[in-house]
């Protein structure tokens, strides 16, 4: 598996967004905090699809096919409105979602937040902002 290195810190005590967007054909992927651009990289697993029927998992390393999680690399904070779309956001749209309160309502059109069901110690977390 390769890795992509995303130059991102947000382990200030402070809320952020993120954004990561990715595009098969040409490989391109890009990293953003804040919706500013801060790493991008080509040719990263050009032509390589995401395989249908997988499980995600956010906030922990598996070290095993399915398996393998261990505490100490688990995700420690908070995270909350995350979406998934079935194309790259482009600069304007990501700039958009981190800079409205509460993403201006722009849903995920492949996996929206609410769709993400949590396991274990794991509560989902909506921000007064977003609470309409």
């Amino acid at each position: 598996m390769l890795l992509f290195e995303t130059g991102i810190w947000v382990s200030d005590g402070k809320w952020h967004h993120v954004c990561i967007t990715w595009e098969s054909g040409r490989g391109c992927v890009q990293a953003y905090k804040d919706g500013v651009l801060i790493n991008s990289k080509t040719a990263y697993m050009r032509g390589r699809p995401i395989l249908p029927f997988g499980i995600w998992i956010i906030g922990q390393d598996q070290d095993t096919l399915g398996g393998g999680f261990t505490s100490h690399d688990a995700f420690h904070g908070s995270l909350t409105e995350v979406n998934v779309w079935d194309r790259v956001l482009d600069a304007s749209e990501i700039s958009t979602l981190a800079n409205s309160k509460c993403g201006s309502g722009m849903k995920g059109n492949y996996r929206a937040y609410n769709d993400f069901v949590p396991y274990g110690g794991v509560r989902k977390y909506k921000p007064s902002c977003c609470e309409q």
